[in-house]
């Protein structure tokens, strides 16, 4: 916050997946899977917030309406306030086949 003022900052955390194989139903380009927001006072500055995901997280729905974690190679994008600048993160979850969670 470069302000004079004291304000807040919304950080929002989307989840998308590719690389995860041919699946039979429609999957999200972006989901949003967490937020939080944080007071800043006048002149005041953050350089940490934490987030944490489960399983349930970076799962996708599938054709049947469960809830699936899919392997292949996941990516959370951090988006704080209105700005178009967002952080991200990439990661390949191993498991042995598609798991309904």
């Amino acid at each position: 916050n470069t302000g004079g003022m004291a304000g807040d900052l919304v950080v929002l955390a989307f989840h998308s997946a590719d690389g995860i194989g041919k699946v039979d139903h429609p999957v999200p380009l972006r989901a949003l899977r967490n937020f939080t927001r944080v007071s800043l006072g006048a002149g005041e500055a953050t350089n940490s917030v934490g987030f944490d995901f489960t399983s349930d997280d970076l799962a996708l729905v599938n054709a049947e309406g469960q809830p699936t974690l899919y392997p292949g190679t996941h990516h959370i994008f951090l988006r704080a306030g209105g700005s178009v600048q967002e952080m991200t993160t990439t990661f390949v979850i191993q498991v042995p086949e598609t798991v309904v969670v």
